[in-house]
């Protein structure tokens, strides 16, 4: 990121906000949204809070926040904070009886390159 900002550390601290959250709030959050008809993630429930945390310091902000993964990939910490299951959709259940498969790599990121490029 510092380089999108030319190294000026400045510039990107009046451009990107930032807070932390602990695991309860976390988990309250998911719940409270929850009970409003969403259910989200725990990565989108920092996010939620983030924006909310954000919005009350700077009155009259709007703003959106987005989720990074679907609920159902964190059944083990959604499922027991709404008390329900939460459904898997198609798309991810496709994938849970597969064969993980890992592809050893080394750090450099031109290796990295190469190998996205030879699936292409």
């Amino acid at each position: 990121m510092r380089a999108l900002y030319g190294n000026d550390v400045a510039a990107m601290r009046a451009d990107v906000y930032g807070a932390d959250f602990t695991d309860d709030e976390t988990r309250h959050a998911i719940k409270a949204v929850h009970e409003g008809g969403y259910t989200l993630d725990p990565h989108g429930a920092v996010a939620y809070l983030g924006l909310t945390k954000f919005q009350t310091e700077n009155p009259g902000f709007s703003g959106v926040f987005l989720e990074t993964a679907d609920p159902a990939k964190f059944a083990e910490i959604v499922e027991p904070v709404i008390g329900s299951k939460v459904p898997m959709p198609p798309q991810l259940a496709e994938y849970e009886h597969r064969t993980k498969q890992a592809v050893p790599m080394s750090k450099e990121f031109a290796d990295f390159k190469r190998f996205l490029l030879a699936t292409a």
